[in-house]
């Protein structure tokens, strides 16, 4: 009588067990900036879509996030497996990609163009005026720098403060010129010019797209339509950028094939998340010789 009772406590022991490890949860982390950062946001609402009812078929992943400061750092994570997506800036993807071997790129992202803001047209053609105070987010600096040589009066002579995102717009008035690496068209902006209706968004010369396209290889130029933003009356070729998502290189194919599948639906919802209006696989296309991509998302990328 014993030997059934233990072969049935057994039989039943595995059901239980293979239960359980159906049922199995898989926790996927993707590691985004600090505060207030485009990196943070969008591994914010990326986490958040995972989660909306049949956003993703396998019920079982889910997805959280996290922050580190460095982009480097995140880098350096994934290698180690400390996490499984990344997003990082394209300065950084530049730089350090290329010293990680085991993380590679699913997608570029959306596009942060380099605005200038100002009431004098002529701010980037002549030197910097030494009374001037240029508000300007770091990320910009390369600017600077190619601006202060060719009007050959240094990149020293410029000064300058560093743009936070809750800068008050009188303040920026007041200091005379803006310059920001940001989403177009930018809230801030868009009031600061309905305000100001003496600013303008300035274009740049071509001189000076080509020494900054020297300076920081990571820009690309781009067109910015008419009309996006006030007094803006005609199409502006401006330096931008894309971020990178990036993930371990052993990331499964399924969740590659989910993470990419969800972001590319978002800009056919209805008012889909600024940072997801524009994501498109055809961005790709100018990255395949800069970039190694996952094996996964070449195959979604369609090349």
């Amino acid at each position: 009588m014993k030997r059934p009772l233990l072969l049935l406590a057994a039989v039943l022991g595995c059901g239980i067990l293979a239960s359980a490890a159906f049922g199995a949860e898989t926790h996927y982390l993707v590691l985004g900036g600090t505060e207030n950062s485009g990196s943070r946001e969008f591994a914010q609402e990326l986490v958040r879509l995972w989660k909306l009812p049949g956003a993703v078929k396998d019920k079982e992943s889910q997805l959280d996030w996290s922050f580190v400061v460095a982009p480097k750092s995140r880098l350096e994570q994934l290698s180690e497996q400390r996490g499984d997506l990344a997003i990082v800036d394209a300065e950084s993807a530049q730089r350090w990609l290329g010293d990680f071997p085991k993380v590679q790129v699913l997608t570029v992202l959306w596009t942060n163009w380099l605005q200038v803001i100002s009431a004098n047209p002529e701010l980037l053609v002549l030197p910097a005026d030494p009374r001037l105070t240029l508000r300007m987010h770091p990320n910009t600096f390369p600017l600077a720098v190619v601006w202060g040589a060719q009007t050959h009066s240094g990149v020293q002579s410029i000064r300058w403060e560093s743009l936070s995102p809750q800068t008050d717009e009188t303040t920026w008035v007041q200091e005379g010129a803006w310059m920001v690496l940001a989403p177009a068209p930018a809230q801030e902006i868009h009031q600061l010019l309905q305000e100001n209706p003496l600013h303008r968004l300035l274009a740049l010369s071509p001189q000076l797209r080509q020494g900054l396209l020297e300076a920081a290889p990571w820009m690309q130029m781009g067109m910015l339509p008419a009309t996006t933003y006030p007094g803006q009356f005609q199409d502006i070729v401006l330096p931008m950028q894309r971020p990178v998502l990036v993930a371990r290189h052993d990331l499964q194919a399924n969740v590659v094939s989910e993470v990419l599948d969800l972001l590319f639906r978002q800009p056919q919802n209805w008012q889909p998340h600024p940072l997801f209006r524009e994501l498109k696989k055809t961005h790709n296309l100018a990255f395949q010789q800069r970039y190694t991509f996952h094996p996964a998302a070449r195959q979604v990328l369609g090349f």
